[in-house]
């Protein structure tokens, strides 16, 4: 089975051209409370062979689904990610206020953070993060030893800054970044430029899947779940650092892109190569 993935075509179909793609709809007839994220990964579960990357570009408030519901998908993802299957997010397109610009008066979280989450960056030289890109802190889960190094040092650079706004010792979001302004997408051979965090993860997702077929070619086992790898090799040359940029929201100026992981475009945006030799590829 090649390394191959599944969510929207409109990246991922341009980006990991030797690896197979298909694209699952949720349906209008949902009825399982969670806005279809419950439906559609019991119907991942259930599948014989699922694809090894699976790339979501729609996202839903934290303070929306539900602790208990959010806590059940959680241990849903957890059991995808036992198999061997990466589950990428993106964070919204809300800056700090969510998954959508809004009315607020503390950060809002979006679900699901504790998965591998992408931000958006825009431009080249320098790369920098676009004011839409959600990110923050979940109010709901508890962070995991991984991230604790590097949360810690942004939160000291941050220091007193939007105290009180956001739950510091929640899992941070997003993980990564990468480009998600003025993306080029041909749709029933018809072209257009799109912007969001939607666009973002597919691209990211892409790599993963390039990076799972070689993997497989190798007879070595796909990635699965990402998190532990990445922040394994946060400040390496596996990941371009962003430093400008913010995520103004709920009448704030957000949270600033600083050096090392930020609350922006977490670790940064993804180094191919330097991630292909990083795993011996």
């Amino acid at each position: 089975m090649r390394g191959w993935v599944a969510g929207p075509p409109r990246a991922i179909a341009g980006r990991g051209r030797s690896v197979p793609v298909t694209f699952f709809s949720i349906g209008p007839q949902i009825s399982d409370g969670a806005s279809g994220f419950l439906e559609f990964i019991e119907s991942v579960l259930d599948m014989t062979n699922p694809p090894l990357v699976l790339s979501t570009s729609y996202g839903i408030n934290e303070d929306e689904l539900g602790e208990d519901v959010a806590a059940n998908l959680c241990r849903l993802y957890a059991q995808a990610g036992g198999r061997g299957i990466s589950l990428i997010f993106n964070t919204g397109d809300g800056g700090v206020s969510g998954c959508m610009t809004q009315q607020c008066t503390s950060f809002v979280p979006t679900f699901p953070s504790s998965m591998t989450s992408v931000g958006a960056t825009a431009g080249i030289e320098p790369e920098v993060a676009t004011s839409f890109s959600c990110g923050g802190f979940s109010n709901i889960f508890e962070r995991q030893d991984y991230q604790n190094a590097v949360v810690d040092t942004y939160l000291e650079q941050l220091g007193t800054t939007d105290n009180g706004l956001f739950e510091p010792t929640g899992p941070a979001f997003p993980d990564i970044a990468a480009q998600g302004e003025n993306i080029e997408i041909v749709l029933a051979q018809q072209f257009g430029i799109v912007s969001g965090t939607s666009c973002a993860t597919p691209i990211a997702a892409s790599m993963f899947a390039l990076l799972n077929d070689l993997l497989l070619a190798q007879n070595r086992p796909p990635l699965g779940f990402l998190n532990p790898l990445l922040y394994a090799l946060a400040g390496g040359p596996v990941f371009t650092d962003i430093t400008s940029g913010g995520n103004p929201g709920c009448g704030t100026a957000g949270v600033p892109a600083l050096q090392g992981r930020d609350p922006v475009t977490g670790l940064g945006t993804l180094n191919f190569p330097a991630l292909q030799s990083a795993l011996g590829l």
